[in-house]
């Protein structure tokens, strides 16, 4: 059996994207513009601070109201309910800051490692 010269550089060729696909999907790294672990924990930790401080200070707010106007419970709910939507804005607009600063990745990112292009009005990619 001889080999064709053209079939041995198919083969080095497959051989070659097979190893390139081994290697990407054994974890080499995570891909390239992907945020590293400690990126992803401090921005865990500005979301959740985002959404448990707001309604902390309102509804205390609203507490120190009740306890002045002596209108117990009403102020401190109130605020508190204020405080809720108030985490909830600041944590989305966060969110969004860092999706567009690119230390999110969206699910274009996440499934190729590449950033998104620019699309245009009908969605479709340009180049």
């Amino acid at each position: 059996m001889t080999e064709d010269p053209a079939e041995r550089r198919s083969l080095q060729s497959l051989d070659e994207r097979i190893r390139r696909a081994r290697g990407s999907a054994a974890g080499e790294g995570p891909p390239q513009g992907a945020p590293s672990s400690s990126a992803l924990l401090g921005m865990a930790w500005r979301l959740a601070v985002e959404l448990v401080v707001a309604p902390a200070v309102c509804g205390y707010v609203g507490w120190l109201l009740d306890y002045w106007l002596g209108t117990r419970p009403w102020l401190f709910v109130l605020f508190l309910l204020l405080g809720l939507v108030t985490g909830g804005v600041l944590a989305y607009r966060a969110m969004q800051e860092m999706i567009r600063r690119g230390e999110l990745m969206d699910d274009e990112v996440a499934s190729n490692g590449t950033k998104p292009g620019k699309h245009d009005d009908a969605g479709e990619k340009r180049e």
